[in-house]
């Protein structure tokens, strides 16, 4: 009977990852250095509203911005590392050490900024965050221990401009920056150690350790669902597993909830090497329960999953509306279900054009002591029920 309760409780620990289906996919960054990516919805008086897949290249040719059923349009300003946007405005990093930014119209125009030529010590993830004040700010990794933070200005006269705030220390230099915009919380992955998170007064604390085990050898990429309840998803990247991620957080606690494959169900083809994501939780035409883009590392494009399809196999809950009441959308003919059906107007191969328009844990420097490692929901514990059924079933 004791090994049988062993047993039970090997299998209840171990996470059995959910195959969720991709429904497009881009076409491939030509360097194939397909790098973090954002995306971006601008509403209009259509309803329909402008979307945009924006990937880095962080090899050679800069920002490439994909509207689904059009080829890729490239801005060309260099190795570009990392995207973030909110609302029509994206800000991205140049590897030269210059931050770049953007503004979408809602007839879909795209507009350099002017940001006065303002640099940052070898710049490469960045969060951006949109205060209840409305105004911005911007958190940017250094390719070091330092993560800069600025306050942005509003666009004016085509430009914006950038005011350094302090600077934060984190143990390690990041995997990736995500910022929850309701409490100007900053989570950072750090690829050996975790996640931990930093608040408005600068002080990092762990919020999920590697010990814990449900974060994979090699942490990836970081996205934040805000729920509508005030709690946190945290998504990050395990490249090594091929597998994504996802934690529950609520105040300072960090619960593991599940592990995401992405790929066809069908044995058709699957994602590889997930390193950087960006979770979209608002409903846009054609995703009615918002988007999650991955990156894959492998084929150098990006992966497109309908929430829709991920709360099929992994429940959602409902998520934080800033507006209030979710937008009228109109079907713009993309699947944004769970049968991954290739959407009547996707990408296409032909090539691209030109655009020239929590648990708390230890202080930094400090190995992290493991959080709650339970896992949650029934996808877990079903499993370790059925099997000691078996065991005892057949036990003479």
């Amino acid at each position: 009977m004791k090994s049988l309760f062993f047993v039970g409780m090997l299998v209840a620990g171990t996470a059995l990852a959910q195959r969720v289906p991709w429904t497009l996919e881009t076409t491939s960054i030509s360097s194939t250095g397909a790098g973090d990516p954002t995306f971006m919805f601008v509403p209009n008086t259509t309803l329909n509203g402008v979307q945009l897949i924006v990937g880095t290249d962080k090899l050679q040719l800069g920002v490439y911005f994909w509207v689904p059923g059009a080829f890729p349009q490239i801005v060309g300003p260099g190795q570009v590392n990392g995207a973030d946007s909110r609302g029509s405005l994206l800000v991205a990093t140049n590897a030269g050490g210059s931050l770049l930014a953007f503004d979408v119209s809602d007839a879909g125009v795209v507009t350099q900024l002017d940001t006065g030529m303002f640099t940052v010590p070898s710049p490469k993830y960045v969060a951006l965050a949109k205060n209840r004040d409305g105004g911005f700010e911007v958190w940017v990794d250094t390719s070091s221990n330092v993560i800069e933070h600025l306050a942005m200005s509003a666009i004016k006269d085509g430009g914006v401009t950038f005011t350094s705030l302090p600077s934060i220390t984190v143990p390690e230099p990041p995997a990736g920056l995500a910022v929850d915009d309701r409490n100007g919380r900053l989570y950072v992955s750090q690829r050996t150690l975790g996640v931990l998170t930093v608040d408005r007064g600068g002080a990092p604390s762990f919020l999920i350790s590697v010990d814990a085990g449900h974060l994979g050898l090699d942490v990836g990429g970081i996205d934040l669902f805000l729920e509508a309840d005030g709690g946190v998803l945290v998504f990050t990247a395990a490249p090594t597993e091929v597998e994504l991620k996802v934690h529950s957080v609520a105040g300072a606690l960090a619960t593991y909830r599940a592990t995401l494959q992405i790929g066809m169900t069908d044995g058709g083809p699957q994602l590889g090497q997930p390193r950087h994501l960006d979770v979209y939780e608002q409903p846009v035409p054609g995703f009615p329960k918002g988007v999650l883009i991955v990156q894959d590392e492998l084929a150098a494009n990006y992966k497109l999953v309908s929430l829709a399809a991920l709360d099929a196999v992994f429940p959602l809950p409902p998520p934080y509306l800033p507006g209030g009441a979710p937008p009228a959308i109109v079907d713009a003919g993309t699947d944004g279900g769970a049968d991954a059906g290739t959407p009547d107007g996707g990408f296409t191969d032909a090539g691209a054009g030109v655009f020239t328009g929590h648990n708390p844990g230890p202080a930094p420097g400090v190995d992290p002591t493991p959080s709650c490692g339970c896992t949650g929901g029934p996808f877990t514990v079903l499993p370790a029920l059925l099997l000691l059924w078996w065991i005892r079933r057949r036990s003479p």
